[in-house]
């Protein structure tokens, strides 16, 4: 077993800070890192932490890095995840809390925990909803935030729920994607915009470099075009924000002996239902079948359903076209005979057409599927970009990538990624991008890949 040392210096930075943000990339070793924090923490006095993460985080991630590190092995015996089924249960855990804790805890949860709004009557009669913490609340000295990204958006109950917590408390970000939406733009005069970048208020408010309401940030730093529904930031000011974010964060770039080989591969598209489908915003099928799109957004989902051989009519059944995108998923699988693959859906027709004519493929579904990927059990495994992008370490079990379907999140995007391009990986990783020529895929993939770009950027400028 090893002793965790950390030969850059990052533990000596944030050690007696009490508000901090750690955008590492992904698999650098955040983790082993915040748990050197906590270890310092304790000996400094503190005794109560709360770490919120994905759920798919929360299962393992931590236990398996306390396990790991000798130093660290000691914290086992008061490390407990708080479960997210019966509430009761989880009530009596909290109840249970000793003089130490270090409590797991999963963001969908995190409302529970920060309590809820009771309604009151009031002496004149009139009804009314109080916040009541819940009662059985450990006092918390320290809260860390895995995959912050989560709480970006101020209206979800999970953003209002930290908000509770963190009041008055330490508290340390973490993400290799913290600003997975923003997106650099340059116009026709040359002129820089960062689109989204309201985004960047959820770090500012935590981190407690601004202190106002997201309508105050906007009004402070944002403009809107006036057909846009976004918001915009000006280059100047973005770059300000980044200068006063180098107090309060800092990143690390992964750093690794292996390549990271990326290839787009072209395959037909049914260009006169894509015709149809862009000019008339519907389209007839063989048997009579309307599909119709109520606005240019869903003409462009419908496009991209296309694009992988299929539509879904008004009641969502799945319409086969053709199998040009999963003939290409064969000739690219037929070029790495030997390899195992990571294969990304976005529909769920996607998965199922793959898993009926895909012989070895199989969905990922659980942490015993993590196993056998990782022990080369499983030749081809479908994975959701979406809910399995965190949390997940596949690079023992094979090197090859491939998106069948695209999607627009850039957080998706890097995140599903590195679940095999991270240190443990001792081969070059192979990224393949299936990619309908003439339909809106390359629009799709130049817009995630522009707000990974982006990310990048934001990063290298807090490096330390």
């Amino acid at each position: 077993m090893n002793i965790w040392q950390d030969e850059s210096g990052a533990l000596d930075i944030i050690k007696d800070k009490t508000r901090y943000g750690v955008f590492w990339d992904m698999g650098v070793g955040k983790t082993a890192l915040l748990l050197a924090l906590i270890d310092h923490k304790i000996f400094q006095g503190r005794k109560k932490f709360l770490i919120i993460a994905p759920k798919k985080v929360t299962l393992s991630t931590w236990q398996k890095e306390v396990a790991k590190w000798k130093n660290f092995n000691y914290m086992a015996k008061i490390l407990e995840l708080i479960e997210s089924g019966d509430p009761k249960k989880r009530t009596k855990q909290l109840e249970n809390t000793g003089e130490y804790c270090i409590h797991i805890i999963s963001s969908d949860i995190a409302w529970w925990l920060a309590g809820k709004f009771v309604e009151h009557t009031s002496a004149s009669g009139k009804k009314y909803k109080r916040f009541v913490p819940n009662p059985v609340r450990p006092d918390y000295d320290v809260i860390i935030v895995d995959e912050c990204s989560e709480f970006k958006s101020v209206t979800t109950y999970r953003y209002k729920a930290l908000d509770r917590l963190a009041k008055g408390k330490e508290l340390f970000l973490l993400s290799g994607t913290p600003t997975p939406n923003i997106k650099r733009e340059v116009d026709k005069r040359g002129f820089v915009s960062y689109r989204k970048a309201d985004e960047l208020y959820y770090i500012c408010y935590f981190l407690g470099l601004y202190d106002g309401t997201i309508t105050g940030f906007r009004r402070d730093f944002c403009y809107q075009l006036a057909w846009e529904y976004d918001w915009r930031m000006r280059e100047e000011v973005y770059k300000f924000l980044q200068d006063k974010l180098r107090d309060y964060a800092m990143s690390r770039p992964l750093k690794l002996d292996v390549k990271l080989i990326e290839q787009k591969v072209y395959c037909p598209i049914d260009n006169s239902v894509l015709k149809e489908m862009i000019k008339n915003y519907q389209i007839e099928t063989e048997n009579f079948t309307k599909i119709t799109a109520a606005n240019r957004a869903v003409m462009i989902d419908k496009t991209l359903q296309l694009s992988n051989g299929f539509m879904y009519d008004t009641d969502k059944k799945a319409i086969r076209f053709n199998q040009f995108k999963f003939n290409a998923l064969l000739e690219v699988l037929e070029k790495h005979p030997e390899e195992n693959a990571l294969i990304y859906y976005h529909y769920e027709e996607d998965r199922e057409f793959i898993l009926r004519n895909l012989p070895g493929s199989k969905r990922y579904s659980s942490r015993q599927d993590e196993e056998d990927w990782n022990a080369g059990k499983i030749k081809y495994m479908l994975v959701s970009p979406f809910s399995d992008k965190f949390g997940l370490n596949l690079q023992f079990g094979g090197r090859l990538i491939i998106w069948f379907g695209l999607i627009w999140s850039g957080e998706s995007f890097a995140q599903a990624i590195r679940r095999l391009y991270r240190h443990g990986q001792t081969r070059d990783v192979y990224v393949y991008y299936l990619l309908a020529k003439g339909g809106f895929d390359d629009y799709v993939y130049n817009v995630a890949i522009t707000k990974v770009e982006t990310t990048e950027d934001f990063k290298k400028y807090l490096t330390f």
